[in-house]
């Protein structure tokens, strides 16, 4: 009987993400999504679940429960759908990109089936929290567990999808990771002005590029790197593009909510991205103000939720100790500076994403001799070089091992966003040999 209930439920689930609507495509609706393609609206569905699980898990819901509930919120989204007799096929182009997204999909997944070893990290930290949920407790008992203070999105879906699975291994609850990573580049090779071939030509080698399997061992980076490249996707569509669809920034507001609760960094993540949009697009000024207004109501709530759980507030405990002025002058020094930099410099080599977006922006400076349509990208990574310097020069912890252990994965993390350095160019190649 419970495997029948957990088919039921995957096929619930699979209609929900990638065939159901949240919002009726309709031009007179005001969320009217009329800029909006298929692949936005399967993106967005798998948002609104993640929010959906978040939000559930702060009332100490077990993830029975959280199933249970959700059941309920598929089942009523399938009626509705069926009652307004929407197209759950799509169109063509929808299906063959489906079609490619799951040949990657299914290609990544058996090689995790041969490399089934976690990482340091997720042995010690995010594991634990899985195991939390996935034996029936709920937040509360995070207290009892290492490192409570961090944050646990990650973990709670890597649960979630291993209870609802056919089988006892964990790794089943990882694909998600594979899911969003797969999904966050066919998604951005969307904005590409090229035909739908090379669209996907484009998001096969973004993947060959990116792809390693230490990447899906359990460590949470890859869900901020694929959350940041969705956030890239409607930025260019905002900020160059100017679609000023209301969605787009209720979009932002989730995504930005869902990256603040898998890292503690995602809090300064999500606050970058959204000075992008604050500083570069034309919405009005009484949107801006309500988002940023949204956004630290969010980070507030992380706080809120941390307080009443017992769990430590401070971003990392241990590592920041002392922020006195003289302290602070006293960490400033050429030595640290020089470990700082050594380290990511190794970084930017070791990411061949990194790499080949620092080409592109050279290219592109060479083609336009200006920085016009790269410039909130360039922003972006003026504020990510910042935040490395300050984050590592600060620490209360040995600085080598701080920055030898932890760069690599902050410039990681931030990277999603550099793709757009390629996009844009390919872009606006694309449109000069147009007009040749």
């Amino acid at each position: 009987m419970d495997e029948i209930i957990k088919i039921l439920f995957q096929i619930g689930l699979i209609l929900f993400i990638f065939l159901i609507p949240i919002f009726k495509l309709n031009s007179n609706n005001t969320l009217s999504l009329k800029n909006a393609t298929t692949l936005d609206q399967t993106f967005f569905n798998f948002i609104i679940l993640i929010n959906l699980i978040l939000f559930l898990s702060f009332f100490s819901f077990k993830i029975s429960s959280i199933i249970f509930i959700i059941s309920f919120f598929i089942l009523a989204s399938l009626i509705y759908n069926l009652v307004l007799k929407y197209n759950f096929l799509g169109s063509l182009e929808y299906k063959l990109k489906l079609f490619f997204f799951t040949i990657f999909f299914i290609l990544i997944s058996f090689d995790l089936l041969f490399n089934l070893e976690l990482g340091w990290d997720a042995q010690k930290l995010w594991f634990p929290k899985v195991l939390n949920f996935y034996q029936g407790n709920t937040i509360a008992n995070l207290e009892t567990l290492l490192w409570p203070e961090y944050p646990f999105l990650g973990s709670l879906l890597w649960a979630f999808f291993w209870k609802i699975s056919f089988s006892e291994y964990e790794y089943l609850g990882r694909l998600i990771y594979v899911f969003i990573f797969c999904l966050s580049i066919f998604s951005i090779s969307e904005i590409l002005k090229l035909s739908f071939i090379k669209q996907m030509l484009f998001a096969s080698l973004s993947i060959l590029l990116i792809y390693n399997y230490n990447l899906f061992n359990g460590y949470q980076e890859i869900i901020i790197f694929s959350l940041v490249i969705l956030a890239a996707k409607y930025s260019y569509l905002i900020i160059l593009e100017k679609k000023l669809d209301i969605f787009y920034l209720i979009f932002l507001l989730l995504i930005f909510n869902s990256i603040i609760w898998i890292k503690n960094e995602g809090i300064f993540i999500s606050l970058f991205l959204f000075f992008n949009i604050f500083l570069f697009s034309k919405y009005k000024l009484k949107h801006k103000l309500i988002s940023l207004f949204i956004l630290i109501l969010l980070i507030a709530l992380r706080l809120l939720i941390f307080k009443f759980y017992n769990f430590e507030i401070s971003l990392q405990p241990g590592s920041y100790n002392n922020f006195s002025l003289s302290e602070i002058f006293n960490k400033i020094s050429i030595d640290r500076l020089s470990i700082i930099y050594k380290y990511l410099i190794q970084s930017i080599f070791k990411n061949y994403l990194v790499l080949l977006s620092l080409l592109f922006i050279l290219f592109y400076f060479i083609k336009k001799k200006n920085f016009k349509n790269i410039n909130f990208v360039l922003f972006y990574f003026f504020l990510n070089i910042v935040f490395i310097n300050f984050a590592y020069l600060l620490t209360d912890l040995p600085i080598e091992f701080a920055a030898k252990s932890g760069t690599h994965r902050l410039m990681f993390e931030f990277s999603g966003y550099y793709l757009l350095f390629i996009i844009i160019f390919l872009n606006e190649f694309c449109k000069q040999s147009k007009k040749n």
